[in-house]
């Protein structure tokens, strides 16, 4: 339906792009792939309105359409196992506490462990990396013992 309504507001372009002798064959590969990627999108904001039904957010595992997310907070939890993968690397002494909302967790435990669909739907989210890149903080507690407050300090900066 999207690609219709497009070939139909362009048709004096698509009719000089005609007439340069395209087969039909690369026509209909084109408009198959322009309806496919409507679609996606479609379905993507499908699974957003199941998100909004209830006060409780569904989540990527009780979503019958998680898979097909594509907003902010998928590519949030989607960057933040990376991190996780990171940081398991690392050799650290003492605990290491993460802060992240209740809602993210069924989708933080399917990425990670699913990093063949992490690695996928990475490429698909580079627009969000050029807009701004993914960046994993690390931060060091202070405590004030006069005050008797807790800063946090950022010891590290690194782009994921």
């Amino acid at each position: 339906m999207p690609a219709s309504l497009i070939a139909l507001g362009l048709r004096k372009k698509l009719g000089e792009f005609m007439q340069k002798k395209v087969s039909r064959r690369a026509f209909l590969g084109g408009m198959i792939g322009a309806m496919a990627s409507g679609s996606l999108a479609s379905l993507s904001r499908v699974a957003d309105y199941f998100n909004e039904q209830t006060d409780k957010f569904v989540g990527r595992k009780d979503n019958p359409l998680g898979q097909f997310l594509y907003n902010l907070a998928d590519y949030r939890d989607l960057m933040v196992p990376e991190a996780l993968e990171e940081l398991s690397g690392r050799e650290i002494k003492g605990p290491v506490v993460i802060i992240y909302g209740d809602t993210h967790r069924s989708a933080l435990k399917h990425y990670t462990f699913a990093p063949k669909e992490r690695e996928l739907k990475r490429k698909t989210y580079s627009p969000y990396d050029k807009v701004l890149s993914p960046r994993m903080r690390i931060y060091k507690p202070t405590f004030d013992s006069r005050t008797g407050n807790v800063d946090w300090v950022e010891i590290e900066s690194k782009s994921i």
